[in-house]
């Protein structure tokens, strides 16, 4: 009835919240991660000191060795036009030989920039291709965004089944890797934390939509112990719990999101 159409329309609106934050992602995936790049890597070590120019003396020669890190250091610098004149295609072809080799910040970039048409023409195929070779590495950022492109069909063939797969390797990934403090380190903005909660905000959603509510309040509930001052989540859980017809429940919920965040209307 109406009360099925209005929690419908609910996770429409937040879909639509997913997708600006993937894209967003295209941001945290600018800078070749420190862990991905040996810790003696001194144009990583420059890059990270804001000295491009030395970065680039330190990378171009390993890259024109086919280093794969090294070519990948080096696409950024030339697409985001650091230390160098700015140079969109060379950057994006430094970065597909990169890939070509294996590097999985370099095919998790790609992914991202064909799906979001940053630099290159959209194409969503080509963003699936890209995602799939870095998901099966094993890598977070590219499980939780193919998990999005299977829930919405972009690029491949729409299975929820799918999607929650990959959103759940991606979550389990966070709360495993080496005790981080994942809360903590949500609250300053990392974005590897950002990425793990986001895969447990995008399963949760999705099973809503699926009516599978139970497996959803989990979901919330997880996200909640890994940030508890994340107020959309319990807003999600207090959706959840009415949806539910727990409404005593959901009221405490809702309660704990305004207290959170004020501005977290949930009308």
């Amino acid at each position: 009835g109406s009360q099925r159409g209005s929690a419908r329309q609910t996770v429409v609106r937040s879909l639509r919240l997913v997708v600006l934050v993937l894209l967003a992602l295209v941001a945290l995936a600018a800078a070749p991660p420190a862990v991905a790049l040996a810790a003696q890597d001194a144009g990583q070590a420059a890059y990270e000191h804001g000295d491009y120019e030395t970065a680039y003396k330190d990378w171009r020669p390993k890259a024109q060795k086919g280093d794969p890190a090294a070519l990948y250091g080096l696409g950024t610098l030339y697409f985001d036009g650091l230390g160098v004149d700015k140079d969109v295609e060379k950057g994006v072809d430094l970065m597909r030989q990169a890939a070509e080799k294996g590097n999985v910040d370099a095919e998790v970039r790609l992914g991202l920039l064909y799906g979001s048409g940053i630099g290159v023409s959209q194409d969503y195929a080509k963003a699936a291709q890209w995602l799939k070779r870095a998901a099966a590495q094993n890598d977070p950022r590219a499980q939780s965004s193919l998990g999005y492109m299977y829930q919405t069909g972009q690029g491949v063939q729409q299975s929820y089944e799918t999607a929650l797969e990959l959103y759940r390797k991606a979550a389990e990934q966070g709360l495993a890797a080496g005790q981080l403090n994942l809360g903590a380190a949500y609250a300053r903005g990392l974005g590897i934390a950002q990425d793990y909660v986001q895969a447990h905000d995008n399963r949760a959603r999705l099973l809503v939509d699926l009516r599978r509510f139970d497996e959803a309040l989990a979901g919330y509930d997880r996200i909640i112990a890994i940030d508890s001052g994340n107020a959309e989540a319990f807003r999600g859980r207090g959706d959840v719990l009415q949806l539910m017809n727990r409404l005593a429940e959901s009221a405490d919920s809702y309660g704990s999101a305004l207290q959170i965040d004020p501005t977290c209307a949930y009308a």
